[in-house]
């Protein structure tokens, strides 16, 4: 589990912790966890939004990805497809950007949604 979390999941030396590993794991413990798992993964358009709907005007966007992203690749590239898009590239982060920078990505939100109003 260490070596998937590690290799493919973050991206920073410091990561994941032996409490970062227990939480990902605690919920395979559950009955209906893999059901609950596999409906998720079904319920997904995984071919992506074409360039069309990305380019399309509407709600303000903020787009941030991790550097080191193995899961969702090229999320920074495509963020910058979308026509007034806000796209922060943490470089030294993984797909958990949002836990390996917490600071980072709480600050970036904050400034987004007050810059919107």
């Amino acid at each position: 589990m260490r070596f998937v979390l590690k290799h493919l999941a973050f991206g920073t030396d410091e990561r994941p912790s032996e409490r970062d590993i227990d939480e990902y794991w605690a919920p395979t413990r559950f009955h209906h966890f893999t059901r609950a798992c596999r409906a998720c993964l079904h319920g997904i358009d995984w071919h992506g939004a074409s360039q069309e709907t990305r380019a399309a005007p509407g709600l303000p966007v903020l787009v941030i990805a991790g550097g080191r992203d193995r899961v969702v690749l090229g999320a920074a590239r495509r963020g910058r497809d979308m026509p007034g898009a806000k796209v922060i590239e943490i470089r030294d982060a993984g797909h958990l950007v949002i836990q390996e920078r917490a600071s980072l990505c709480n600050a970036a939100i904050l400034e987004f949604v007050t810059s919107v109003g």
